[in-house]
């Protein structure tokens, strides 16, 4: 963002700003999508599915054991359901890089 991406810019990967912030815990980047978006834009945004393993940034999040990032998608109403290209739940990530409190 700092750089002028918009909110709803992908990259090649069908990636928006909000997994960066997810995979990085950049809670500021959730605050400014709120901010100048709107919380639809954030619950629509955490649908986004990327192009690489068709996982959401709640994948991101959960296997970086980003707590807080995490639960704020989890109330935002990410999919807890969503099973990526390995047919695997972000859930299935967080236990097997040992971040079991993600949820």
């Amino acid at each position: 963002l700092e750089q002028g991406l918009s909110l709803e810019d992908e990259d090649i990967y069908g990636q928006t700003p909000l997994f960066y912030a997810a995979k990085e815990n950049r809670l500021n980047i959730i605050h400014k999508i709120i901010e100048k978006k709107g919380i639809a834009i954030l619950i629509q945004q955490i649908q986004s599915i990327d192009k690489i393993a068709q996982q959401t940034p709640l994948f991101y999040a959960a296997r970086e054991g980003m707590l807080e990032m995490s639960k704020i998608l989890i109330e935002a109403g990410c999919d807890l359901a969503h099973q990526d290209s390995a047919h695997k739940m972000a859930n299935h990530y967080a236990k097997k890089y040992g971040k079991n409190e993600v949820y």
